[in-house]
């Protein structure tokens, strides 16, 4: 059978070439060496006829283990294959004949990697099909729990894993091919003032233990009040500014908690220094008003996208974050940074949603560390703590405090947390006891004032986890609490 996509009423039939696939099985089987040309891209599950596909399949396996792949080596291996006994001119003739077939369909070697690639092409044409099917199904069935966005969403996200298959090779390198690469991101790390080959943080002291914010899966973590999400805004920030060549980076946050007139106002606090409860209240002079409007003003040139849609799906964040990214390649650029505030706020799948809450928030771990890997940029999650830490007597979270945690260990990249231990002393004031003689009351409250000084305006960045570098470790960082902004800690500044 040739390519064959006839119509039907309302219908398509999926497109095959068998013809394709028996002159490239003929080729292989003529020439073992053919097989080297495609084992990057070329699986058996690509094969329409799920015969052919096996036939491929066990010529991988010969071949791969040093041996001929031929109709003699062939035969043992079909010989019996129940697909073959239903052909009635095979029946009584044995595997061995349809591979001495395959052989002869062969029209020229030199044209097996262009069968090869219209095998693919067609998989992937199927494909699309069959998912233009599953969305349209989902499309026809009124369901209150998934609205016509969510579908959208997940159509794209399916499209977008074809468009990556289209394009996945085996990245089987040498050794010194992987060394070359290292050697050019070290380079780069030489030629970079603050001599790192991540995104900058802004935290100079945090760049130089954790190397800039580098691909991969960030969780960030804290309680209410530690300053995750003024951290995450600062990364944003920052990567959204033009690089010193000119040349546009862009930032994309997916905001579940804040709408995007809060998210605006913590720009603004950044640019500013006024704090957003004295934007909200208005309390502002003239100086700060004219500052506030020039800002606004710088913040519009930066190259950010916020999407504030409230239960999102890790595939709809993907999806608008390609769209971001594509515009960003377009204009000369790329995508820097992808934020999620916050990670127990979105929503699994369609189709991936289970009583079990740890089932699904595992899941969505899977897909963000799929989505930096398709954007090759860090995508930095927050995400919730569990209250339990509250008992302790040291507060500093653990990864065993992560809320929900399924596989968040297991997939991310990096784990750190926020930590202020000036939020907790300035709750545990001491308070004269009865029995309390007024000098020992008196030690007590200098031990806590000496505490709370020594606290005051610092946030602990404790790095739990680091899968190219070093932890734990912590790094301390200065926090103005009113800006929302982070910078080097120098205990003389403290005020």
């Amino acid at each position: 059978m040739s390519n064959v996509v006839s119509l039907r009423r309302g219908d398509y039939e999926p497109p095959v070439n068998y013809d394709a696939e028996k002159a490239f099985l003929g080729a292989v089987i003529t020439n073992n060496g053919v097989f080297h040309l495609v084992d990057g891209y070329l699986r058996p599950e690509h094969f329409a006829d799920p015969l052919h596909g096996r036939i491929y399949a066990a010529c991988s396996d010969l071949i791969s283990d040093g041996k001929r792949a031929d109709p003699i080596t062939l035969k043992r291996v079909f010989d019996s294959d129940l697909a073959l006994q239903a052909i009635p001119e095979y029946r009584d003739r044995g595997g061995g004949a349809y591979i001495i077939h395959l052989a002869q369909c062969v029209v020229t070697v030199i044209n097996a990697d262009d069968y090869a690639r219209e095998v693919v092409d067609l998989y992937l044409r199927r494909q699309v099909m069959d998912a233009a099917r599953v969305f349209e199904a989902e499309a026809a069935i009124p369901d209150l729990k998934v609205n016509a966005s969510n579908i959208i969403e997940g159509l794209e996200a399916r499209l977008a894993l074809i468009a990556d298959s289209a394009t996945a090779q085996r990245s089987v390198v040498t050794a010194g091919d992987a060394a070359a690469e290292a050697m050019a991101d070290i380079e780069r790390a030489l030629r970079s003032p603050d001599h790192i080959t991540g995104l900058p943080t802004g935290i100079g002291d945090l760049d130089y233990r954790f190397g800039g914010l580098q691909p991969g899966l960030i969780i960030l973590g804290g309680r209410p009040s530690m300053g995750k999400s003024s951290l995450l805004f600062n990364w944003l920030w920052r990567a959204a500014m033009p690089r010193d060549d000119g040349t546009p980076s862009g930032a994309f946050l997916a905001s579940l908690e804040m709408d995007r007139a809060k998210v605006g106002k913590k720009l603004i606090a950044l640019e500013t220094g006024i704090a957003t409860d004295r934007q909200d209240r208005g309390q502002l002079n003239e100086d700060e008003v004219r500052a506030v409007l020039a800002a606004v003003k710088r913040i519009e040139k930066l190259d950010m996208e916020i999407d504030d849609q409230p239960g999102q799906t890790i595939a709809g964040i993907q999806s608008r974050a390609r769209r971001f990214s594509r515009k960003m390649v377009q204009r000369g650029g790329k995508l820097a940074i992808v934020g999620l505030d916050y990670l127990q706020l979105a929503q699994p799948n369609i189709g991936s949603r289970s009583e079990n809450r740890v089932q699904e928030l595992s899941q969505m771990t899977r897909g963000l560390a799929g989505m930096w890997k398709a954007l090759d940029a860090p995508v930095v999650a927050l995400s919730q703590l569990s209250r339990a830490l509250e008992a302790r007597e040291d507060k500093r979270p653990q990864m065993a405090d992560l809320r929900e945690s399924g596989t968040i260990e297991q997939d991310a990249d990096a784990i750190m947390f926020c930590y202020r231990d000036e939020y907790y002393l300035s709750r545990t004031m001491p308070q004269k006891r009865e029995s309390e003689g007024q000098d020992k009351f008196r030690d007590r409250m200098d031990h806590w004032e000496a505490a709370i000084a020594h606290s005051r305006n610092v946030c602990e960045l404790i790095i739990a986890k680091n899968r190219m570098g070093k932890a734990p470790m912590m790094v301390e960082t200065y926090f103005n609490g009113e800006a929302g902004s982070f910078t080097n800690l120098r205990r003389g500044e403290i005020q």
